[in-house]
């Protein structure tokens, strides 16, 4: 499994990304626009909101990583729109055994405004 996802969003667009951790281990998700680190989030529980802010798009090049206790975590993906404009991915990690890719959730939506 990929230990990081990177996708496209369409230039100087508004979006929004929110994490939750879901797991005793600290989760440390970290969003990259362009190669540049622009968001962190950090945080356990169940279902805690660990970190929400907007950020522009730049040229369109997102990264998303996730670690927990230090270590890579194992990362699925999936995609969705509604309406021919409103976009939204989740991508869920992994950082034990029980493969449930729920331990971080980071959610991106786009365009926002």
């Amino acid at each position: 499994m990929p230990q990081q996802y990177e996708f496209s969003i369409p230039p100087n667009t508004q979006f929004g990304v929110t994490a939750h951790a879901c797991s005793s281990g600290n989760q440390l998700a970290t969003i990259y626009v362009d190669g540049s680190q622009k968001a962190q989030f950090t945080g356990s529980g169940i279902y805690k909101l660990i970190g929400d802010q907007t950020l522009n798009s730049g040229s369109g090049k997102i990264k998303v990583t996730v670690t927990a206790n230090g270590k890579p975590c194992d990362m699925q993906m999936a995609r969705s729109m509604i309406a021919s404009d409103t976009n939204f991915i989740t991508v869920g990690a992994e950082d034990g055994t029980d493969n449930d890719y729920n331990d971080t959730l980071v959610d991106f939506k786009w365009p926002i405004g």
